[in-house]
């Protein structure tokens, strides 16, 4: 198995973030749990990228401001996830509800703090459900 140095050098990556708490977050992404990740966007952008080798294909990248298309995905990177507005909320969260998705392994990457917005209207259950493992990205 490769080590992160190693899959960095391999792939010409500088790496421009780092965990918080330090873990081994690539183990943590081999779970297949669902998985919530915060930080500042160049630091999603960067740990999408080095993540990509360790997520199951195929992989669908999509955005909470465009609508969702969910279907044929093995793993979901769902990024703006605390834009998501209430339809987009319940119907990721129907999605993730029905048996034939229950393989899937949702990427949530937000640079804002979702618990916040629960509060705020933000359905409870679906945070619940996307922060089975939570990773707070710093910038390096």
């Amino acid at each position: 198995m490769l080590t992160d140095s190693a899959i960095i050098r391999r792939e010409h990556l500088q790496p421009s973030f780092r965990v918080e708490p330090p873990e081994d977050w690539r183990a943590l992404l081999r779970t297949r749990a669902h998985m919530l990740v915060t930080g500042p966007a160049g630091a999603l952008t960067a740990f999408a990228r080095a993540a990509r080798s360790e997520l199951r294909e195929p992989v669908a990248s999509i955005s909470a401001t465009t609508p969702l298309f969910l279907e044929g995905a093995r793993t979901l990177i769902l990024s703006d996830t605390h834009l998501l507005d209430h339809a987009g909320q319940q119907r990721l969260l129907a999605w993730m509800n029905e048996s034939r998705n229950a393989d899937t392994q949702v990427i949530s990457l937000t640079s804002a703090r979702v618990y916040a917005f629960v509060s705020k209207g933000f359905d409870a259950n679906l945070y619940y459900r996307l922060n089975t493992i939570y990773l707070e990205l710093q910038d390096s």
